[in-house]
């Protein structure tokens, strides 16, 4: 009996062990700290737990792209270029439940909707994506995108490729191909980066240069981004930056301007592109470094208040470089250059309006308006 009564014993135990992991576990695997990447690009949830002013900057980075456009939230398109834009930011404004759009080569820009839908104007050229990369350049321009965790080729002609492509994207300095569910996909030209949710660090390179940089620090990352500057005569690299941000808002960084980005302290968001590398602190003040820096610098820096950050080279159109950001009040703030020998244009642009002179478009349901000279916004009726 007694010998009976001690299996029963056991036999409770070992049920009552199971019955307490089946309640510490998680249905759905969720990980503490998880968070959609830094444009809102992906479901898939992060075992990187990331700060709460991280966590922010994503969520209103959605609104600013890599070009002259900008995303409002009740689906008002703005722009800071003129009439050859309105095949898209017009279009883009009458789609229903777009989050996101992409741009960075020139004019060519993408929606992508709640629900998944990539659209090239009016085209749907994919569904099921998660998020999508857009080169910025107008030469042999081309994109990724990422469709139930395949990285697929969006080509020059806006068409998806049918093939998948992770086994390009190879960790660095492991050189391990990329493994894992793909939370974060960024470009500067046509060099392509990712994380996935573990924060590790994936890159498709075109230049060799990139596999001379020192990248052990990169793990645990939330945000990655690079900059590379070529020369204007002669060809080359003329600088080299990768970087990027760990959960806890610590910056990482290898190449040309690694020491400046190093000494920012701890970051909310980050962007780079050519000869442009901005960051923005927990406390919304702008840091900025890169070939740039010492035309633009004090526009940037002296943003305040400031909740997410992008930048872009946006060749073929009518801005090469820009830096662009939204502030806690909603209204966005601009810097660009048409090239490195002007002077950079300035000011904000909101749905209330315009400051620093600049013709910008705003596009409402498929409606335009223009800027007047006094920075209002007035009905385009002469179509």
């Amino acid at each position: 009996m007694k010998l009976f009564n001690r299996l029963i014993a056991i036999v409770l135990a070992i049920l009552t062990v199971f019955a307490l992991a089946a309640c510490g576990s998680s249905t759905n695997g969720d990980n503490v700290g998880g968070v959609d990447n830094k444009n809102d690009k992906n479901d898939k949830v992060s075992t990187v737990e990331i700060s709460d002013a991280i966590k922010a900057a994503m969520e209103k980075n959605k609104h600013l792209t890599q070009a002259n456009y900008f995303f409002v939230e009740d689906g008002t398109v703005l722009t800071l270029g003129g009439d050859s834009e309105k095949k898209y930011a017009g279009e883009y404004s009458k789609l229903t439940g777009v989050k996101q759009l992409i741009a960075g080569a020139g004019l060519s820009s993408f929606a992508l909707t709640e629900s998944g839908e990539l659209y090239c104007r009016d085209a749907k050229i994919a569904e099921n994506v998660s998020m999508m990369a857009y080169c910025t350049t107008n030469v042999n321009v081309e994109g990724f995108c990422v469709i139930n965790n395949e990285l697929r080729r969006v080509d020059s002609y806006q068409h998806l490729q049918d093939n998948a492509l992770n086994y390009m994207f190879k960790n660095y300095p492991s050189e391990d191909k990329l493994t894992g569910d793909i939370a974060f996909i960024e470009v500067d030209k046509h060099d392509f980066i990712a994380l996935n949710t573990e924060g590790k660090f994936f890159a498709y390179w075109t230049s060799e240069e990139y596999s001379q940089l020192d990248y052990t620090s990169f793990e645990d990352l939330c945000i990655v981004d690079i900059a590379k500057k070529m020369k204007v005569m002669g060809g080359g690299v003329q600088s080299l930056t990768v970087a990027g941000v760990k959960g806890d808002g610590t910056p990482v960084a290898t190449g040309t301007y690694a020491n400046d980005i190093l000494s920012w302290g701890k970051l909310a968001d980050l962007a780079m592109s050519d000869g442009i590398i901005v960051g923005l602190t927990e406390d919304g003040k702008v840091k900025m470094t890169g070939d740039y820096a010492e035309k633009m610098k004090s526009i940037v820096e002296g943003w305040t208040n400031i909740v997410a950050i992008e930048v872009g080279h946006a060749t073929g159109g009518n801005i090469d470089d820009i830096v662009t950001a939204i502030d806690s009040d909603g209204t966005f703030h601009f810097a660009c250059i048409m090239n490195e020998y002007n002077e950079p244009e300035t000011g904000t642009i909101s749905v209330d309006g315009v400051t620093g002179g600049r013709s910008c478009h705003k596009y409402v349901n498929g409606t335009e308006f223009y800027t007047t000279y006094e920075g209002k916004w007035e009905e385009n009726t002469d179509e």
